[in-house]
């Protein structure tokens, strides 16, 4: 539950889980500045900056005010927390192991706050805390005093046993997967490099994919009269470094994309941009945790379609002509997704921005890099 959500609510033990994470902004985040000749605070320009543009000084002090309301917001979410206790409030939090505690956070409120009045003691599982009790001042009445006065039962055996340690499973990226590269290793032979025209330099090319992987994110939500002026405008601000031709470019590749009649159901409403994928693929010793982001998921009537966008020039003109990385990591995808749409067919497809072509990639391919996936992890 959110502090937010525990608002006007109590209860005997609280926990707050999760309380070394610092003042967070939302984003994006917009300011207001006041507008020349008119009251101050009545009527205002509501300013969004890009990123880099935002060391103006009307712009710093809204900023700065900005920082300030969220900072005391934080801290009032603090109160109301700590107020949710009757009687007993855990406060707990944790951190990776070269993560360094942020200044400010509650856990650091609370432990400089109350760091005098707090005493070390051991709990039953022998964990060091820090803990402030006082008696209670008021004595219970009726049945409650009677269940005081029993003595409890000592705990089990097993509930002072500490917990054996879980063994790490490994974490792949499906984009990395037929790669080979969880332990650093080299671009496996066969993949192709996302190459840009004219042999563009490495940030050019890696800007390229960025921007239309953004714009096809996107451009689905505009007005079709509307895109093309809302792409020229992304591409400007995102893509100010690169050359007019090749913004020109960016823009007409992901306009003649999302405008392919062909292409409309990848695009229609129900289709998912950007899908983050969680899942821990099979049992036992041999399982594995993987992690990804799959660029748009299509919901067709029957079944779903796993897409992902590539930008290669020029691209394969066969599915037996494409790298076994972007294979694999269609496969894993589909793997994962297997277990969240139980009975329904799940197809894979590239999307290649130069043409543009949509390349289906058939399933025995997607079943034998699969079985790759599963023999790799069983390998010692």
């Amino acid at each position: 539950m959110t502090v937010h959500g525990a608002k006007g609510l109590q209860a005997p033990i609280v926990f707050l889980p999760d309380t070394c994470m610092n003042v967070r902004p939302h984003w994006p985040r917009l300011f207001p500045l006041p507008r020349a000749g008119e009251p101050l605070g009545e009527v205002e320009h509501i300013v969004w900056p890009p990123a880099g543009h935002s060391k103006l000084a009307a712009l710093e002090v809204s900023k700065a005010a900005a920082d300030d309301a969220d900072r005391r917001e934080y801290h009032r979410l603090l109160y109301v927390a700590m107020t949710r206790a009757r009687d007993r409030l855990y406060v707990c939090g944790w951190q990776g192991l070269k993560e360094k505690p942020e200044g400010g956070s509650w856990y650091e409120l609370v432990k400089d706050g109350l760091g005098g009045l707090l005493a070390e003691v051991a709990s039953p599982d022998g964990t060091q805390v820090r803990r402030m009790e006082s008696p209670q001042t008021k004595p219970p009445k009726g049945e409650d005093a009677e269940r005081e006065r029993r003595a409890a039962p000592p705990l089990p055996a097993w509930a002072l046993t500490p917990a054996k340690p879980e063994r790490s499973r490994p974490k792949l990226a499906p984009s990395r997967l037929a790669l080979g590269l969880e332990g650093g290793e080299q671009r496996a032979e066969g993949e192709q490099p996302p190459l840009g025209p004219r042999a563009l330099s490495q940030s050019s090319r890696y800007a390229r994919g960025r921007l239309v992987h953004a714009l096809l994110q996107h451009l689905p939500e505009v007005g079709p009269n509307d895109q093309e002026r809302a792409a020229r405008a992304f591409v400007a601000v995102r893509g100010s470094s690169l050359p007019q031709e090749l913004k020109d470019e960016i823009v007409a590749e992901s306009l003649a994309l999302v405008g392919n009649p062909r292409f409309a159901p990848l695009f229609q409403p129900g289709s998912l941009a950007e899908v983050p994928v969680v899942a821990r693929i099979g049992e036992g010793e041999n399982a594995f945790d993987l992690e990804g982001q799959i660029d748009r998921l299509a919901v067709l009537t029957h079944d779903l379609l796993i897409l992902d966008y590539k930008t290669n020039r020029p691209p394969p003109a066969t599915p037996e002509e494409v790298a076994p990385a972007y294979i694999a990591q269609l496969a894993a995808y589909r793997v994962a997704l297997k277990g969240l749409f139980p009975g329904r067919s799940l197809r894979a497809a590239l999307l290649w921005t130069d043409g543009p072509r949509l390349m289906e990639i058939p399933s025995t391919s997607l079943d034998a890099a699969e079985d790759r996936l599963r023999q790799r992890r069983r390998e010692p």
